[in-house]
């Protein structure tokens, strides 16, 4: 097994890229947590919805995570189930990326070819129709 040279300062380069990323989460948490984007109109609209009028697998996303920050979990999955149930995962994949960082080992990357790319495309897409079907209880999905 061969072993490979890093630079000098690797880790350290790592530790400040993982630093950067988690104060620009927790900035956009604590911006989302106070300026609810159901009252104020400054975020950004889905530009998906705005031209066609069907929700994309995102629409609902930030008033889903306003609504988990605020701890009203019900809220959140209503305006974006979806999202709501991939935050585990994704939190649990992130933390395990900057771990890796701070310690400068290279990130491991998701293995999403074959079964497993076409089964997280599969959801996506199912979920996609689902919350544009106007009949119940689908149109529980939509946000």
């Amino acid at each position: 097994m061969e072993t490979v040279a890093r630079p000098r300062g690797f880790a350290l380069r790592g530790v400040v890229v993982a630093s950067i990323v988690v104060v620009a989460v927790l900035i956009a948490c604590v911006v989302v947590w106070a300026f609810d984007p159901t009252v104020y109109g400054f975020y950004p609209r889905c530009p998906l919805r705005a031209i066609t009028g069907i929700y994309c697998p995102g629409c609902g996303g930030m008033r889903a995570i306003s609504r988990l920050l605020h701890g009203d979990l019900a809220a959140a999955f209503d305006y974006n189930a979806l999202l709501i149930a991939v935050i585990p995962l994704a939190a649990s994949l992130s933390f395990s990326a900057l771990i890796s960082l701070a310690r400068g080992r290279a990130v491991a990357e998701p293995n999403l070819r074959g079964f497993r790319g076409w089964a997280l495309l599969s959801v996506f897409v199912f979920f996609w129709v689902l919350r544009n079907l106007p009949w119940r209880p689908f149109d529980y999905l939509a946000p």
